[in-house]
């Protein structure tokens, strides 16, 4: 195993991409200088480098050649559509864009493995694929899918991933038992009355108290219909109506929101159920509602026996102090779940605060920093777990 003074060779490296990288945020299937950037740093590692791939995705490998086993490293490379106000020096130079989930630190760390594996290769046993992919924001479909599609998995024995988080000081990590990660997907009901006037309402067909009342059929559902040790959430988060005055009764009014769960069957049950009681609830109103579903990313399940690996190899470079291995899940989503359904893997959670120089804030927050400290411990799990997946 290597330790955390090992890596600090490339520390200083790691910290200077990261500093490029957060200045140039570009959102989802648009990260054309975030991609070059990391083509012409593994292309300088000496690494076997592929370019495009997704669009602007990249991939780099090196060979061992001792062991027929192929260990696929991935990190997400897209920013967020937010105005940051970190107050950093290198903060974004792209208006309205930045990096506030992370994502410039998975790539710095993941690039940092790699020069450290490119000039330690005696280290590498078997085969290390280190995947840098788009659009794990999005839009649609995400990155992972459509690298999926391009072969990106193609001889990968195994997958691992690290997401930094403000949850956990810098120097721990955490990983979490089968459920990491929720579904995302996301729904919108459109209800269609009678417009009229306010004075008026028996001439009209008022969409109002239809949405109300599936509103609140919407956030029973969950507690009256869904096994409580099945967790879920559904939530309504936008309410429009075309009515241009207050005293318009509009004839069309629309909801959107989001639904989320851990399982495939209670997904597609609270879909089939937001349609029904959608419809069912609009008729009893005189009107008619059409549900449509935006279908989102696969929960993210981590495997069970890539869980005991992480944990006993992080166990022989780490104080005990600084492992978490916990039971309960996050409902936010990732698309790294994606490579997890084809191939075994898990979801590694990097501590990136340090209270001790301020109080953290949560990820997609404009306000969102990482501790640099975090860098080298990140690029410590990487190359650890790549030795010891070949032992």
């Amino acid at each position: 195993m290597v330790s955390l003074n090992d890596v600090k060779v490339v520390h200083e490296d790691i910290k200077s991409y990261y500093k490029t990288l957060h200045a140039c945020p570009e959102l989802g299937f648009e990260e054309y200088e975030t991609s070059a950037f990391i083509a012409k740093k593994l292309q300088e590692f000496g690494l076997e480098v592929t370019k495009n791939v997704a669009k602007t995705g990249v991939i780099g490998v090196i060979k061992g050649g001792e062991i027929d086993k192929t260990l696929m490293l991935r990190a997400d490379i897209d920013g967020l559509p937010l105005k940051e106000e970190s107050g950093l020096e290198y903060a974004s130079k792209n208006e309205g864009k930045m990096h506030a989930c992370g994502h410039d630190a998975h790539v710095s760390m993941l690039l940092g493995a790699a020069k450290y594996l490119s000039e330690n290769r005696h280290l590498v046993k078997g085969t290390v694929k280190f995947v840098f992919q788009p659009a794990e924001e999005g839009p649609a479909p995400g990155g992972a899918s459509v690298m999926i599609k391009e072969g990106v998995l193609d001889d990968v024995s195994t997958c691992l991933a690290i997401h930094v988080s403000p949850l956990y000081k810098t120097g721990e990590i955490m990983v979490q038992q089968k459920e990491a990660m929720a579904s995302t997907d996301f729904f919108k009901v459109e209800i269609t009355g009678k417009g009229g006037h306010g004075s008026s309402p028996h001439s009209a067909i008022d969409p109002i108290p239809a949405l109300t009342e599936i509103m609140a059929a919407f956030n029973l559902l969950p507690s009256r219909e869904i096994d409580p040790l099945d967790p879920c959430v559904v939530t309504i988060g936008t309410v429009n109506t075309v009515s241009s005055s207050w005293n318009i009764i509009p004839e069309k009014i629309e909801i959107t929101g989001t639904f989320r769960t851990f399982s495939t069957e209670v997904r597609e049950t609270i879909n089939k159920r937001l349609k029904e009681i959608s419809g069912n609830i609009a008729a009893a109103h005189r009107c008619t509602a059409v549900y449509t579903r935006g279908k989102g990313y696969m929960p993210t399940i981590n495997n069970d026996t890539i869980v005991e690996f992480v944990v006993s190899t992080a166990k022989r470079y780490l104080c005990k102090d600084k492992i978490f291995l916990e039971t309960k899940p996050f409902t936010g989503g990732e698309d790294v779940g994606a490579y997890f359904k084809k191939v075994p893997g898990a979801l590694i959670w990097l501590g990136c605060a340090n209270p001790n120089k301020e109080s953290p804030v949560s990820l997609h927050n404009p306000r969102f920093k990482v501790d640099l400290e975090a860098l080298a411990v990140g690029v410590q799990v990487h190359v650890n777990n790549v030795i010891s997946f070949f032992e």
